[in-house]
């Protein structure tokens, strides 16, 4: 199973089709709204969902992690955490 969701990671190239990403931040709202301040991106890609949500301002902490190592992946943003975990759960 981990290989076929390795696959499907580099398949994707690390990316979402806009509609996903647009339903999950409208989601995102939401949940910010009921006053949540923490959020998770699994299965993040390259970051981008993760970096909208920082630019957005939404969350203080954002969290987000995916099985591939993508080089622009950002591990660290201006305003609010954003870190990257491995498959063991390590920080990256």
């Amino acid at each position: 199973m981990n290989e076929q969701r390795v696959k499907a990671a580099r398949d994707s190239c690390g990316t979402s089709a806009s509609y996903i990403q647009k339903t999950f931040l409208s989601e995102a709202v939401k949940l910010q709204k009921l006053g949540c301040r923490k959020i998770l991106d699994f299965g993040a890609g390259t970051g981008a969902l993760a970096a909208e949500l920082r630019k957005q301002g939404l969350f203080p902490e954002i969290h987000a992690s995916d099985l591939i190592p993508y080089e622009t992946f950002p591990t660290e943003l201006a305003s609010g955490k954003l870190s990257s975990f491995d498959q063991a759960g390590q920080p990256r």
